[in-house]
């Protein structure tokens, strides 16, 4: 005995889920860098403050912006005086990552994965009216993402795809009873 029978998928449907399962990997995915950025501040890993850095930072009197005049600190770790780096790192509702200003002067032009892999260079010079003037800062590379978070988007996104997938068949299948 022979049985020949056609499947047909039609790929509208998995079409219309689509949007909402990307939509979902691409927060998840955001999650992973918001986690992974604030590891990496709080690691404190980059280029040693200068001298002149701490000494601005022990006497308050960095004029760093709202939040950082007048606050002494003796932390030596770059990235955190204020703690509004570390603090504004967030993930929103639709998605998008905010971050404080500050954090962005940081990156540099990070353009090349080579740039970024090296991790160095200029980030940016301080103004001639600065506490320390006409100074380059190094490039901190503090955009970072989360390997284990950024691994479960990834499971999460195909077991979304898988399921919608199977789910349509199954409902194809479903009038057939053995």
């Amino acid at each position: 005995m022979r049985v020949e029978f056609e499947i047909t998928y039609d790929a509208g449907k998995l079409a219309k889920e689509i949007k909402g399962i990307v939509k979902a990997f691409l927060k998840d995915t955001g999650e992973a860098f918001v986690v992974g950025s604030k590891k990496a501040i709080e690691s404190g890993n980059f280029k040693k403050l200068e001298q002149s850095t701490l000494d601005v930072r022990k006497a308050g009197t960095s004029r760093g912006g709202k939040g950082a005049y007048g606050k002494s600190t003796s932390s030596t770790k770059p990235l955190v005086h204020t703690g509004r780096l570390l603090k504004g790192l967030k993930l929103l509702k639709n998605g998008d990552i905010s971050v404080h200003e500050y954090g962005t002067f940081h990156l540099g032009d990070l353009q090349t994965a080579e740039d970024i892999e090296k991790k160095s260079g200029t980030a940016y010079t301080t103004a001639s009216n600065s506490m320390i003037p006409n100074r380059p800062v190094p490039i901190r590379n503090w955009f970072q993402m989360d390997e284990a978070t950024a691994k479960k988007s990834i499971v999460k996104f195909k077991k979304a795809l898988k399921d919608n997938f199977e789910r349509k068949m199954s409902q194809k299948f479903s009038r057939f009873k053995a």
